[in-house]
């Protein structure tokens, strides 16, 4: 799949890889427009970020950022189910920091770097892939504060989840999660800023 997709992209193009549930906003081309600009020189890098599970996902009239927030209730258990269907707003929760779903990555981030019998959009695949950064020092930065991300809930109901999970186990490749990445995205005098993260 990254193959294929090299082979239509510039040596400085970005790329994504994307589950097809997510919603974006146009914070994701400001942050992407922003990190060009601050990291010009950068060649191989990870930009993700933790993504917030929407419970009762509808058809939305439109895709504004403020509309959907104006409605949001991040006052929620964790779950990546549907539930909550009749309430009027969009009943959501923070996923822990293991559930990526998207990688914004430079054309050369994974050549090489993947287990080849690695499922991608199987289970762990993106932790997986966030481990080829943070292992190879690549700039691999926690983009959650700048780049709000909408997951639509919808369950795990393939009956064949265990054997993509079994499968990625096996594969080679360091599991990660998004806070063990080395820099952060902030607002800054209103403009987005990468800095280190504070050691705790």
């Amino acid at each position: 799949m990254f193959l294929i997709a090299n082979n239509y992209a510039n040596n400085d193009d970005i790329m994504i890889w994307t589950n097809s549930d997510m919603i974006y906003f146009q914070d994701m081309i400001t942050t992407i427009y922003s990190f060009k600009i601050n990291k010009p020189n950068e060649k191989n890098y990870l930009l993700v970020g933790q993504r917030i599970d929407w419970h009762n996902p509808k058809i939305l009239e439109n895709i504004s950022k403020n509309e959907f927030f104006n409605k949001i209730n991040l006052e929620n258990k964790v779950t990546i189910n549907i539930e909550k269907q009749d309430s009027i707003y969009n009943e959501c929760s923070l996923h822990a920091a293991c559930g990526i779903d998207y990688v914004i990555h430079s054309k050369t981030t994974f050549l090489n770097n993947l287990d080849p019998n690695l499922v991608i959009a199987g289970t762990r695949h993106d932790m997986i892939m966030l481990g080829v950064g943070i292992d190879k020092k690549y700039f691999t930065c926690d983009i959650t504060a700048t780049c709000p991300v909408i997951h639509q809930n919808h369950g795990y109901y393939n009956k064949d989840i265990s054997k993509l999970k079994n499968n990625n186990f096996r594969c080679i490749g360091n599991q990660r999660n998004i806070y063990e990445s080395p820099y952060k995205s902030i607002f800054s005098n209103n403009t987005i800023q990468f800095v280190v993260k504070n050691k705790t």
